[in-house]
Formats: C-alpha cells, sequence, structure tokens
C-alpha cells in the first residue's frame, strides 16, 4: 500500500467542487423525463439541458464538437420540457387522471409503467422498446499529431 497522494479531508473538500456552473438562483435543475426521451432518428436518449431558463431535452445524434459530422446526418433534435410532458398528457388521457394536470405525476406514470417517449422533431409517440435507425460508425482517422507505429 502506498501513502495517500492526499489527504481524506482535502479529497472530500475536491468533491463539492462542480464543474457545471451552478444555476444564478441556486435551485437545483430538475429534468422530469430524464432518461425517457428517445430521438427517433438515431435510437439515442436524448440529453436534458437547461435553455433559456427551463428544462429541455437534445440530441445531436452522437456528434461532438471534436468530431466531423457525418454527411446526411439529421439536424439536432431540439425539444422543450413543457411541451413535451403537455403532449404526453394528451396522450394519457383516459389512461391515468392523475398525469392529465400534473407534469409529476405524468412523468411518474411514465417510469412506473416503463413508457418511453420516442420523438422527431415533428412526432411525439409513447411505446416500451424505441426502433432506433443506425447511422454507419465513421472510421477513426489518425490523430494528425501522433505518428502510426
Amino acid at each position: 500500500m502506498h501513502p495517500p497522494l492526499v489527504s481524506e479531508a482535502d479529497f472530500v473538500k475536491a468533491q463539492t467542487v462542480n464543474a457545471v456552473p451552478a444555476p444564478e438562483d441556486g435551485q437545483p435543475r430538475r429534468y422530469l423525463l430524464t432518461g425517457l426521451v428517445i430521438c427517433r432518428a438515431c435510437g439515442r436518449r436524448a440529453d436534458a439541458h437547461w435553455v433559456h431558463g427551463r428544462p429541455g431535452y437534445r440530441c445531436r445524434h452522437g456528434h461532438t464538437s471534436a468530431s466531423p459530422p457525418l454527411s446526411g446526418r439529421p439536424k439536432p433534435l431540439y425539444l422543450r420540457e413543457d411541451l413535451l410532458l403537455a403532449h404526453i398528457a394528451r396522450q394519457l388521457d383516459g389512461r391515468t387522471t392523475e398525469a392529465r394536470d400534473d407534469a409529476r405525476a405524468t412523468a411518474a406514470y411514465l417510469r412506473a409503467n416503463q413508457v418511453t417517449v420516442t420523438c422527431d422533431a415533428d412526432t411525439i409517440t409513447l411505446g416500451r422498446q424505441p426502433s432506433p435507425a443506425r447511422f454507419p460508425r465513421q472510421k477513426q482517422r489518425p490523430h494528425p499529431n501522433r505518428s502510426e507505429t
């Protein structure tokens, strides 16, 4: 066993640091549909993100700024949580009375019944199993500053 690099007190203190900036009001951000929103185009779960002061979801289809986009890749998907919840509540009308007017109850109903929300820019569908369309993986290019040996 080797001696610790940092003290336990310093380690615990460092764990309180967060790389993501805290909201100005200090309140934690809540995303009711985290893990439930699926992108119809690529089958990935949508990322929860804060946009214009409210929760939303996005899918960039696996694209990051570190890699060039694939040709033919669909445009990123952006969805507001409030609009998603309103649409979901309309689809659930008749299945549950609690979910009709309460966003938290709607999300709880989806989780309890293992219902996912599959979306594209025009359509929102409730179901259990999404059928993802996969794009071929891009070949890894060698890093320009590294020599291949």
